[in-house]
């Protein structure tokens, strides 16, 4: 008798709470949550390189985070792009590289022995360094050295000038500098500035580039008098060793005394040449 009470007492309850749940849960189904976060954009990159968003179950909208991340994506690919270019210009050529094209400027001994030295570079720095100082490049250009001294003798008219032989003791380096070609000199000075500049620097000048130090030795040299005359001259008393009659040559910084003892032509064809290739430079403009 009390179990069938329970049973008539009991069951319905459990039975309208049975359905009532099921009602709940199958409307909260069918209907979105407020609360629910939106799923997070999911980038993916496009053939093209770029980065591109999509949001799963959700229109496609734009968002900061979006453009910023397609910014990123167009600068990586422009930059992978360009820096190839870029590099291939910017890439400076080996001293192997230099030495190989100033080889082919000229077969003149003076020139084969520049090249064949140690740091042959830092020497050819180091001798327009000496020039644009008014000195003499002998440490640089040591190879070029002769073992016969300058020498002098009385003219037709008694005074002393200097020999032929005297004239002639760096014809080898002369005739090397006349043969060159202004203008490949100017492309391979071009090629080499970065190593040029190198060095440069190594001599101690900070504040002064390459072409400021050639264009003082270019004024050294074409700053020299120019003469069509074997220039007079006054022995010393010690062998091989003389002064200049006239003040105007005797005045003159060591470097241009130099040129004026290779004589009067050779002196000229030096002084040409690097007018031609100062042009070629554009030193002077």
């Amino acid at each position: 008798m009390l179990a069938r009470k329970l049973f008539f007492y009991i069951l319905p309850p459990l039975v309208l709470a049975c359905i009532g749940g099921g009602i709940y849960w199958r409307i909260r189904a069918n209907k979105a949550p407020v609360d629910e976060p939106v799923p997070p954009p999911i980038v993916q990159p496009t053939a093209s390189g770029e980065l591109e968003s999509q949001v799963v179950g959700q229109p496609a909208t734009t968002t900061a985070t979006q453009e910023n991340a397609t910014a990123v994506g167009q600068s990586a690919s422009t930059v992978n792009q360009d820096a190839p270019k870029e590099q291939s210009l910017a890439r400076a050529l080996t001293s192997e590289e230099l030495l190989a094209k100033a080889s082919t400027f000229s077969d003149s001994p003076f020139w084969a022995k520049l090249l064949a030295q140690t740091t042959p570079a830092m020497r050819l720095v180091k001798a327009i360094d000496a020039i644009a100082n008014g000195e003499r490049p002998l440490d640089p250009l040591d190879f070029l050295r002769v073992e016969t001294s300058f020498s002098a003798q009385r003219n037709a008219e008694g005074t002393w000038v200097a020999t032929a032989e005297s004239y002639a003791r760096y014809q080898t380096a002369v005739d090397f500098v006349d043969s060159l070609d202004p203008q490949k000199v100017a492309e391979w000075f071009e090629m080499a500035e970065p190593v040029l500049q190198q060095c440069c620097k190594k001599l101690g000048y900070q504040d002064k580039n390459i072409r400021q130090l050639l264009t003082e030795a270019f004024n050294t040299i074409l700053t020299t008098p120019k003469f069509d005359f074997d220039p007079q001259l006054v022995p010393t008393g010690t062998d091989g060793i003389y002064h200049f009659a006239d003040p105007v040559f005797e005045q003159l910084n060591d470097a241009q005394k130099l040129l004026v003892r290779l004589g009067p032509a050779n002196c000229a064809k030096l002084q040409a040449k690097c007018s031609d290739i100062a042009d070629a430079l554009h030193l002077y403009k």
